[in-house]
C-alpha cells in the first residue's frame, strides 16, 4: 500500500498538493468536504474527486457523494493527515492509518472500486489488530 500512495506522490502533482495540504492540517480530521480540499490543496473539484478517488481505491477511506443538500466528502479511516505524512516520508510505520473499529470490536473494511483480493483483505486485518498477516487465516465458505 505504501509504494503505491508514493508513487501518486511521485508522479501526479495533483495529488501532491492534496497530500501535501493533507500533511499540513497539523490536526486530527477524519472527513473532508470537496469545497474545503478545493479552497485548501488550490485544485480544481475534477481534481479533488480523483485525489479522493485515488485514496478511496487505496482504502484510506470513503468517497461519499453528496446528494439531498448533503456536500461531497472524504471520510478517512483515520487521521488524514497522517496520510500527508506517509506519502511524503514514504513510511508507514508511525504514520499509518488504519481502519476503524466498529463499537462491536468488528473491523469495517470498506474496498474501493474494483475487487478486494485476499492478500488486501490480511493486509488490512493485521494492521488494524496490530498482528503480522501470517497470523490472519480467511476462511470462505460458499
Amino acid at each position: 500500500m505504501n509504494g503505491e500512495i508514493q508513487a501518486h506522490y511521485d508522479n501526479d502533482l495533483a495529488f501532491r498538493s492534496m497530500i501535501d495540504w493533507l500533511a499540513g492540517l497539523g490536526k486530527k480530521e477524519r472527513e473532508i468536504s470537496v469545497d474545503q480540499a478545493i479552497a485548501g490543496a488550490g485544485l480544481t473539484q475534477t481534481e479533488v474527486f480523483r485525489c479522493f478517488r485515488i485514496l478511496d481505491q487505496l482504502g484510506y477511506g470513503r468517497l461519499m457523494l453528496g446528494r439531498r443538500g448533503h456536500h461531497s466528502r472524504f471520510i478517512g479511516h483515520g487521521d488524514l493527515s497522517k496520510v500527508g505524512g506517509l506519502a511524503r516520508t514514504g513510511q508507514e510505520g508511525g504514520g499509518s492509518v488504519k481502519p476503524e473499529q466498529s463499537p462491536t470490536g468488528a473491523v469495517t473494511i470498506v474496498p474501493g472500486p474494483g475487487c478486494l483480493t485476499i492478500g488486501r483483505a490480511k493486509e488490512l486485518l493485521a494492521v488494524s489488530f496490530g498482528v503480522t498477516e501470517d497470523a490472519i487465516e480467511i476462511i470462505i465458505r460458499g
